[in-house]
């Protein structure tokens, strides 16, 4: 069985979590796995050049010790990050696998190697021992449900939602046990792209077991989410649309869904299933090695 070595800098947060939690598996599984925090790492151009990396929070790379093939785990948020580009280009690479995967982001060499993974939720995996409990709640609250940062493209739609009575008044932050209170107490939440086009609002709230409401997400996974089946779909984009526009549709969705209680539960059950296929332990591990086509 192969030997690899994972670079990678550390970061305590969801992403150093889901490395760890990789580390422990594929150890499990047989794999032979040494670990290095490092703050470079050193690509290869195809002219044989090499080029210094700068290793950042978003990245992981898993070489193999004999062949030297890499293997990437990208964590970045945004579609086209600057970095990505000098990695597909070194011709060690196997594959990498995206969270935030857009089909057609990369055209430029090494870029057929680029893969959809899975995403994870923003404090993963702590909310795994209360998944029964919360799925168990009754929802109760009948206004849509939103916790974030009200950036400049998202405050006019958020106002908006507020003003007609939708939205709950209050968006701000919540320390992270009375945020999952709120979301397993909620009939809907509302999801707009933050830093990335998926959130990890998303997850969390497949997680529990509370509906999504957002326009189709551009970011593609492994197990893809299907419209109106993981999550139900507004039509526009939240970005760039005008947001009165936008209000007045999701409210119309809302309203529609409040009327629909077999068919939240339906998308709901639908959604909690895709969670614990893709991103519950210890199913995201076994999909996370399979992608990486690790031979045992």
């Amino acid at each position: 069985m192969a030997a690899f070595t994972l670079h990678r800098i550390l970061y305590g947060d969801w992403r150093q979590a889901v490395l760890g939690h990789l580390v422990e598996h594929l150890r499990t599984a047989g794999h032979q796995l040494q670990e290095r925090d490092t703050s470079t790492f050193e690509l290869k151009t195809r002219s044989g050049k090499p080029e210094p990396l700068p290793m950042r929070d978003s990245l992981a790379i898993l070489e193999d010790d004999q062949t030297g093939a890499l293997r990437v785990l990208d964590f970045h948020d945004w579609p086209d990050p600057f970095d990505i580009p000098h990695v597909a280009a070194d011709p060690r690479l196997k594959l990498l696998l995206r969270c935030q995967y857009r089909d057609g982001a990369f055209r430029g060499p090494g870029h057929e190697a680029i893969r959809p993974w899975t995403y994870f939720d923003g404090r993963w995996p702590s909310l795994e021992p209360r998944l029964e409990e919360l799925r168990r709640r009754r929802r109760t609250v009948a206004k849509l449900h939103f916790r974030g940062h009200l950036w400049k493209e998202r405050e006019p739609l958020i106002r908006a939602l507020q003003r007609r009575g939708v939205l709950d008044a209050d968006v701000s932050a919540l320390p992270y046990e009375q945020y999952l209170e709120e979301v397993a107490s909620h009939r809907v939440i509302l999801s707009l792209a933050g830093m990335g086009d998926l959130c990890h609002r998303d997850m969390e709230a497949f997680a529990v077991g509370t509906c999504v409401l957002r326009t189709n997400p551009r970011s593609r996974l492994h197990d893809p989410l299907k419209p109106n089946h993981h999550f139900v779909s507004v039509p526009g984009d939240a970005a760039v649309d005008p947001p009165e526009e936008m209000a007045d549709r999701i409210e119309r969705r809302f309203h529609e869904l409040t009327q629909n209680a077999g068919y939240l539960g339906f998308v709901a059950h639908n959604a909690q299933q895709w969670y614990d296929r893709n991103v519950r332990l210890p199913a995201s591990m076994r999909l996370t090695e399979s992608l990486l086509e690790l031979e045992r």
